[in-house]
């Protein structure tokens, strides 16, 4: 059976889309990024500590059961975590300090709340 020309067109197409999608991710990411850095001077120390500590406990962990070039990768895999951790979080208070006192903060933050099981708030926008 031969393959359908369609359908390889439409993989390449798949692709390209998923790859635009990855760079506005990227694009959006270092905007947040640059914006709460100008607004919140604790960032950028706080995510290096949040990137170099997990190193550094794996690489003492390392003194006392060898394999340090393996710690190391999982050190860094762990710091890179909590730096993006770290950033997320000061975000997201950053994001809710800003909107504090303003009409429909309210709704807007019960819309946009994540509790890590998939419950999504259901409002309806009232009118003023």
């Amino acid at each position: 059976m031969a393959k359908d020309p369609r359908e390889k067109e439409n993989k390449k197409l798949a692709k390209a889309s998923k790859k635009v999608r990855r760079k506005q991710t990227r694009s959006q990411m270092w905007q947040a990024f640059q914006m709460q850095r100008k607004k919140d001077k604790k960032l950028i120390p706080f995510m290096l500590l949040g990137f170099l500590v997990p190193i550094v406990v794996m690489l003492a962990l390392s003194l006392l059961f060898g394999w340090w070039w393996l710690n190391l990768i999982v050190g860094i895999m762990f710091g890179v975590l909590a730096a993006f951790w770290i950033f997320s979080r000061r975000l997201q208070a950053g994001v809710y300090d800003q909107i504090e006192g303003e009409a429909g903060a309210a709704g807007w933050a019960l819309q946009n709340l994540r509790d890590g099981v998939g419950v999504k708030w259901i409002t309806e926008t009232a009118v003023a």
